[in-house]
């Protein structure tokens, strides 16, 4: 009998929606194709920022796009969010405690780190002013066992740089610095390495103040353990 731990709840509670909505599952729990695991199917809006995108969601080469996935945080993201692409987002704007109202909405929109890459953000709403509201979206990551999320890569403290200070994050600036150096076991499931990736800037081209927030599944009081 499998263990019944947040994660397979999680996984089991996700296939029987599909189950219930009529959309078939592999044994890995991807669906068939991106659009039946949204609930109002992808917009084209949708579509070309995924497509855009460096992340691999609409999948390539051969490789099932990862959206399929019942348990997916980009499809988390584009089921809570994609609707208000076209609706007023001053709604959005009230319930992120922003003062500035939103005007625009993008999925999976590439930003700079600061250390040579982007990241793909799963939201990114810009206010009337130009300014910048990021939404980092985990669905089941943080119930799962990788060594590979428990540190971060010596590129993000090359020359002892201090990212998360410099985006006036001083707390989140300690708790890196004491990340182990490499792969390894934390004693705590939230993957710190996950969570805490360097505050993402915006583009050179359009500097832009702005602001992170998370949407992530709040697991029920009864997963006592957590």
């Amino acid at each position: 009998m499998t263990e019944m731990t947040p994660l397979n709840t999680i996984r089991a509670r996700q296939r029987a929606w599909a189950e219930r909505n009529g959309r078939a599952l592999d044994k890995d729990g991807y669906c068939t194709c991106a659009d039946d695991n949204i609930f109002e199917r992808l917009s084209d809006a949708a579509r070309k920022d995924f497509d855009r995108a460096d992340g691999g969601e609409l999948g390539r080469q051969g490789k099932r796009g990862k959206i399929r996935a019942v348990h997916s945080s980009s499809a988390l993201a584009c089921n809570v969010f994609d609707y208000w692409r076209q609706r007023d987002l001053e709604p959005l704007s009230r319930a992120f405690g922003v003062s500035r109202p939103f005007r625009e909405l993008a999925l999976e929109q590439k930003l700079s780190t600061g250390v040579g890459s982007k990241a793909n953000l799963d939201v990114l709403l810009t206010a009337d002013d130009g300014s910048l509201f990021a939404i980092e979206s985990k669905f089941a990551e943080s119930y799962s066992k990788s060594k590979l999320k428990t540190f971060l890569k010596p590129k993000y403290f090359h020359n002892k740089r201090g990212l998360w200070a410099a985006a006036g994050l001083p707390g989140c600036q300690v708790v890196v610095e004491q990340l182990p150096a490499k792969a390894g076991r934390l004693q705590f499931r939230l993957k710190v390495g996950l969570r805490l990736k360097p505050p993402e800037a915006a583009p050179a081209e359009e500097p832009a103040q702005g602001s992170v927030g998370a949407v992530t599944l709040n697991p029920s009081s009864s997963w006592s353990h957590f």
